[in-house]
């Protein structure tokens, strides 16, 4: 394998390149089963069910959980748009939860504040690849009475003290767009190991109908085109190479970063929470630091942004529909305003990376 050098260190040739993106013949239905099987055995869970978008999956976990008007769903606070917009549009109530700065995850003390008996839900996001505590949000559910709806959409191959992130909830969600290490540009995967749940799965992907084609659930269409399906068990074959990719060029950002400023905070890598790196959020508190960063990425086109988390509750429709106070969500607020999210993604060259880390490093 080609490598390439970033200060003296290898990093391994980008692993996309590797991957199969053009076919000779249209794919078939056998695709979404191979899916099924693969992502069943990499997650750890019992059922997989592929979608045709994290929106998709987002309703379906509400249809599979019978959610309703009075419902309340939690979700980290600062979080990307589609999922409270899909909470208000199965007729539920976002609950917003401020988050860790440690992780940017749901804040455990916040969460328990903030239950109530109308509470039926908690997204429980792994967020930018960091695990969040979702042992906890368990131990929580059993005395709250709500399901755990686990997300790992831009934390698949991430493990919390051992365990595959998306593998512990009532429900767990995966997503395949720009947020995920698995870009494809859209699909998700619905997985559960819980029997009840899954029953419910089962007659929500044979368009609501039981075995003697009664209508139980009436539901829109959401399966993934086989097409999609076959990107994606691709792409799935490299997804140890693309963990790597992604934990090589953190290594090197936070090396750097640190090394002459040392007020940059990174997510930290330990033993019982294994973060895959998948966005790579730095915390700069320094207001003259953070405008010279930001300054500096904005020189280089190649590295814009991917889809970025909102502050929601500060949002202009949340703050117009919702009696929400500043003061509940204080460490959201601060990564909203300190955090910069450095280019990882692999459509970012190497040598992007390696002169964005030398302007850096010259501040």
């Amino acid at each position: 394998m080609r490598e390439k050098s970033i200060y003296g260190s290898n990093i391994h040739e980008n692993p996309i390149k590797k991957i199969k993106t053009s076919f000779d013949s249209p794919a078939t239905k056998e695709e979404l089963e191979k899916l099924s099987e693969a992502f069943s055995a990499y997650a750890g869970v019992k059922y997989a069910y592929p979608v045709s978008s994290f929106s998709a999956a987002l309703l379906i976990s509400f249809y599979t959980l019978n959610l309703n008007f009075e419902s309340q769903v939690a979700l980290s606070a600062l979080n990307f748009a589609e999922i409270p917009g899909c909470v208000e549009f199965f007729g539920c109530r976002p609950v917003f939860i401020d988050i860790d700065l440690a992780n940017y995850n749901a804040n455990m003390s916040h969460l328990e504040l903030m239950s109530t008996s109308n509470l039926k839900a908690v997204i429980a996001s792994h967020m930018f690849g960091a695990p969040c505590a979702i042992d906890a949000i368990l131990e929580a559910s059993a005395i709250y009475k709500f399901f755990v709806i686990e997300d790992a959409s831009t934390s698949l191959g991430a493990v919390y003290k051992g365990i595959k992130c998306g593998s512990r909830g009532h429900i767990s969600l995966f997503n395949f767009d720009s947020s995920s290490i698995i870009n494809c540009g859209s699909g998700a995967i619905v997985a559960t190991s819980n029997e009840k749940i899954n029953s419910r799965l089962k007659l929500i992907f044979n368009a609501g109908y039981d075995a003697n084609n009664e209508l139980k659930i009436p539901v829109p269409e959401f399966r993934m085109s086989n097409e999609k399906a076959r990107m994606i068990n691709e792409h799935l074959k490299h997804i140890d190479a693309l963990i790597d990719y992604k934990y090589m060029i953190a290594k090197h950002y936070r090396r750097d970063m640190t090394i002459k400023h040392n007020d940059i905070r990174f997510i930290e890598q330990n033993s019982y929470s294994l973060t895959t790196f998948n966005y790579l959020p730095a915390l700069v508190e320094n207001r003259e630091l953070y405008n010279k960063i930001t300054k500096i990425l904005a020189k280089y086109p190649a590295a814009a942004a991917r889809r970025l988390p909102v502050l929601l509750p500060m949002a202009h429709y949340y703050k117009k529909n919702y009696d929400l106070l500043e003061e509940n969500y204080k460490n959201s607020i601060k990564a909203s305003e300190s955090v910069i999210f450095m280019p990882n993604e692999y459509s970012v060259p190497v040598e992007t990376i390696e002169n964005i880390i030398k302007d850096i490093k010259g501040i």
